[in-house]
């Protein structure tokens, strides 16, 4: 009998325990059965610890796919980039083969008049020389010679402009290629915008002018120029009767 009742108060001390356990657990409801609520209880380390694994996963794919974006605008923008190179070189090219032509034609006729008299009655109706027969349009024989002098003019324009109720700085640049015939072989004007206020002055513009001038006249192939600008400092500067100091050096750097 003895064994009965402590077995009694041991079972109503382990109930015990089992509610007070159950009363303690997060998100628990009132069940008459304290055993299926040790065994079936609400809280689940497991699916919390489930949930903050996902938000993880979640936040890495979003990286993953802010960096394929990202990659994709590169890789299109280089793309980009490649095809005006490509567009870019090959109007240098034909513009080159063009300047050929025309300085072989150029050389042809001129030999043609210099013919002597007795030798043009003789030969004058077969004299022909065509375009690339001792010529290359890579610059060398008939093409552009190495003696021939072309001019570059290059021209920097600033000026302010009142655009609604504010007064905005403007810059330009133009450039004209001629041959020693006078025959205008390339031009180019171009707009500047910047906002730093060095990119803007006259200085500036007048070299950014004459590195473009310069630029086009060494994709043309052409061996020898003469430069021509109405900047009086850049002349100053160009010819060394003025110090280019670094300053100027600093602003050139920065183009």
């Amino acid at each position: 009998m003895m064994e009965s009742d402590l077995d009694v108060a041991y079972n109503l001390q382990l109930q015990e325990a089992l509610i007070a356990s159950a009363g303690s657990a997060p998100a628990s409801s009132s069940l008459t059965n304290p055993t299926a609520e040790l065994s079936f209880s609400t809280y689940s380390p497991v699916s919390d610890a489930t949930l903050t694994v996902g938000a993880g996963v979640n936040d890495d794919n979003e990286d993953v796919r802010v960096l394929m974006r990202f990659m994709e605008e590169n890789a299109d923008l280089l793309e980009h980039e490649m095809t005006d190179r490509e567009l870019s070189e090959a109007e240098a090219r034909r513009l080159r083969d063009e300047l050929n032509r025309r300085v072989h034609d150029q050389k042809v006729a001129a030999a043609s008049l210099a013919m002597p008299e007795e030798e043009r009655a003789k030969t004058g109706d077969y004299f022909e020389k065509p375009y690339g027969e001792g010529s290359s349009s890579g610059g060398g024989g008939d093409g552009i010679a190495i003696d021939e002098n072309f001019r570059v003019y290059v021209k920097g324009m600033v000026s302010e402009e009142r655009v609604k109720d504010a007064v905005v700085s403007m810059a330009g640049l133009g450039v004209a290629i001629y041959d020693p015939r006078d025959y205008l072989i390339l031009e180019i004007r171009k707009p500047l915008v910047g906002k730093d206020e060095g990119v803007l002055s006259t200085e500036r513009v007048g070299f950014e002018a004459l590195v473009e001038g310069l630029k086009a006249a060494n994709e043309l192939g052409l061996k020898r120029v003469s430069c021509f600008c109405d900047e009086y400092m850049i002349h100053q500067y160009v010819r060394k009767l003025h110090p280019f100091d670094d300053y100027m050096k600093m602003k050139m750097m920065m183009a």
